[in-house]
C-alpha cells in the first residue's frame, strides 16, 4: 500500500488564475449577491432573447435586493422570518391576483 501523496493527479488541481484584472465570470456561471446561482442559458450577447433574460435578472435583482434590505433591516432572527413569512404571503396573494385577471381577460 502507498501512502504517498506526491502522486496527485494533475486534474484534480484547480487551474492556475490568468492574474488579469477584472476577473470575468464565464457566461453561464454568473452569480449574484442575492443568492440567484440559476445557470444562464447561453446567447449571443446582442441578441434579442439575451437582452430580455438580462433584463429579467436585473428586474430580479432588484426587487430581491429590496426585499433584503428590508429582512436586514429587522432586529432579529425571529422578526426576520417573520417578515419572509409576511412578504412570502404578499407575493402569493398578488401572484393569485394577477392571474385570476389574467384568466378573466382570456374568457
Amino acid at each position: 500500500m502507498n501512502n504517498s501523496t506526491s502522486e496527485v493527479d494533475d486534474a484534480s488541481k484547480p487551474a492556475p488564475r490568468s492574474g488579469a484584472w477584472p476577473v470575468k465570470p464565464s457566461f453561464e456561471k454568473i452569480e449574484s449577491p442575492i443568492g440567484d446561482t440559476t445557470p444562464a442559458p447561453v446567447f449571443e450577447r446582442g441578441d434579442e432573447a439575451w437582452l430580455k433574460l438580462q433584463a429579467e435578472r436585473a428586474e430580479r435583482h432588484i426587487i430581491l435586493g429590496r426585499i433584503r434590505a428590508s429582512l436586514e433591516a429587522e432586529p432579529n432572527g425571529r422578526a426576520i422570518r417573520a417578515s419572509a413569512r409576511r412578504w412570502s404571503g404578499y407575493i402569493s396573494c398578488l401572484g393569485e391576483t394577477v392571474a385570476t385577471e389574467r384568466e378573466a381577460e382570456a374568457s
